[in-house]
């Protein structure tokens, strides 16, 4: 069997498989008072405690660990591998004047202050002492891998999502923003071995030495493989915190690479898409609304938008200092009206993703995982908006699983299409509903007429507060 392991923002999960027979499990974090900051201990024990668990009571091999995780976030360990930080998480934005200054020197950076460019950065001018030699910046998956076999190490299509990754020779070129080469790890293949569980850590874990441990990915990479995404013209939404659009193409140079050798993917992200749902359920504490929602009955269009940038916003615009706004209250705007507007706000914003992808051929079909997936109410919705059938995926923890299969598809000699069809499947299948379509369309073009128009006012209010 292979274990996947996705370490979330708010949780780690596990899946123990042979693609047939199927362990799941997870390990909450206790209260976190500060979400753009892990303590390292708390990720340490969760996945501790995750892995003894699902381990226990079952009497198998381990032929592979593969491992995901939330990003672009960062942690500092010294020379012993001790942490030097805690885990920054990819919602922390204290790097805007980081990431203005990479926009305004390199033309290819468009990112934001959440990026892990401008979050090195910011701690190269902060905190210069964590770049002396033999510390090196991991993401949180990264960690874990170092935690297991003491290897310090980023997969390839994690450091292709980097302007200053030259992916003809394999290596780092920081040294022209002004960071030394020496703080980022080596780059190995998602598919590749990187070491055997062989330490303290991995022992704590009662895992037996010499488990090979791979490559893995970024959790929205690893959910596309969980998703079946291997494809060109494959499409995978990931909806949990934030929501990732991925397609998947041919290999290109001017793309992200794909996990699986020979492909890439052109990434979308929404900052706060189940985080927005997340804060209005907690304000409004009206459960019964988002259960009827929930059961998938006909959900007429609200006539309200909404822009769900409550932390700011990545693509298509990123921009991190616009706000959430709901644009068109009425005094006979009730619950109901506004929870159906945040389902469609999300929704405007990924076809809006979708569009940006330019004129190159998407399918039809979309693939959902993440614990959005689970609302059938707003898969149609996303349906309706986006003109695209969506399949909800069977497994919805679609990155602990693709962690998993990439162990498997390393570990293969066969055909590399049927074990994915062995291993994934779809659960229901949403078309849209033509009937809404042009109320549909015509609310859309007042979504994407609002922040150009808002622009100024949402820069000049973040500057008052």
């Amino acid at each position: 069997m292979y274990l996947g392991i996705d370490i979330g923002t708010s949780s780690v999960k596990a899946i123990l498989t042979d693609g047939t027979k199927r362990f799941k499990d997870k390990e909450e974090y206790p209260f976190i008072e500060n979400e753009c900051q892990h303590p390292v201990s708390m990720v340490e024990r969760a996945v501790l405690n995750l892995i003894k668990r699902i381990t226990k009571n079952v009497d198998c091999e381990i032929r592979g660990i593969g491992i995901c995780g939330h990003g672009p976030s960062i942690v500092f360990i010294d020379k012993q591998g001790r942490p030097l930080t805690d885990i920054i998480t990819w919602q922390d934005k204290r790097a805007q004047e980081e990431a203005l200054f990479l926009r305004e020197r390199f033309p290819e950076f468009i990112k934001d202050a959440t990026s892990y460019e401008a979050k090195v950065l910011w701690y190269y001018k902060n905190q210069p002492s964590l770049f002396d030699i033999g510390n090196t910046v991991l993401y949180p998956k990264d960690y874990l891998i170092y935690l297991l076999c003491g290897s310090r190490v980023i997969d390839r299509s994690a450091a292709s999502t980097i302007p200053f990754f030259k992916r003809d020779e394999n290596c780092w070129e920081f040294e022209k923003t002004g960071l030394p080469n020496h703080i980022f790890p080596e780059i190995v293949e998602s598919t590749e071995i990187v070491s055997e569980t062989s330490t303290k850590f991995s022992r704590d874990c009662e895992l037996a030495d010499g488990i090979p441990i791979y490559g893995g990915g970024i959790d929205a990479y690893c959910e596309v493989v969980g998703a079946g995404g291997i494809t060109p013209g494959d499409v995978v939404e990931g909806t949990g915190t934030s929501t990732c659009i991925s397609f998947t193409v041919d290999e290109e140079e001017n793309e992200n690479l794909h996990m699986l050798t020979g492909l890439s993917l052109m990434m979308r992200s929404v900052s706060y898409s189940g985080g927005s749902v997340k804060w209005w359920r907690k304000i409004c504490e009206e459960k019964n609304v988002f259960e009827e929602l929930s059961k998938g009955k006909k959900i007429t269009p609200s006539g309200i938008i909404f822009l769900p940038y409550l932390m700011g916003e990545r693509s298509p615009i990123w921009d991190e200092k616009v706000s959430g706004v709901f644009f068109g209250m009425t005094e006979e705007t009730n619950h109901r009206d506004i929870w159906v507007s945040i389902l469609e706000g999300v929704a405007f914003s990924l076809r809006q993703n979708l569009e940006s992808l330019g004129n190159r051929h998407v399918g039809n079909e979309v693939r959902a995982v993440g614990g959005g997936a689970n609302n059938l109410a707003w898969l149609q919705i996303k349906a309706n908006i986006t003109g695209k059938t969506y399949f909800k995926m069977k497994e919805l923890d679609a990155g602990a699983l693709g962690a998993a299969l990439i162990c498997a598809l390393a570990d293969w000699n066969g055909d590399r299409d049927a074990l994915v069809s062995h291993w994934i499947g779809i659960d229901k299948v949403i078309e849209p509903d033509i009937s809404f379509q042009s109320k549909y369309n015509d609310l859309y073009e007042i979504y994407k007429d609002l922040y150009p128009i808002l622009k100024d006012s949402f820069h000049t209010l973040k500057n008052i507060q």
